[in-house]
């Protein structure tokens, strides 16, 4: 085989390993982070404060 074609071999399966673990980590936090604000705006929802009021009509 080519030196050079062996050469950007190499670079292409090091660039892609690079972008499919990044992909991987992103979307593995991602989910968790997801996860974490739904269970947040959940447990929000179940407190026992009272609705805020509207706000009021800056028109006569």
């Amino acid at each position: 085989m080519n030196p050079w074609t062996m050469f950007w071999l190499v670079v292409f399966a090091c660039a892609a390993v690079l972008f499919f673990g990044t992909a991987l980590v992103i979307t593995v936090v991602g989910f968790r982070d997801l996860r974490d604000l739904l269970s947040n705006t959940a447990k929000s929802e179940r407190s026992s404060s009272p609705p805020l009021p509207p706000p009021s009509s800056p028109l006569p």
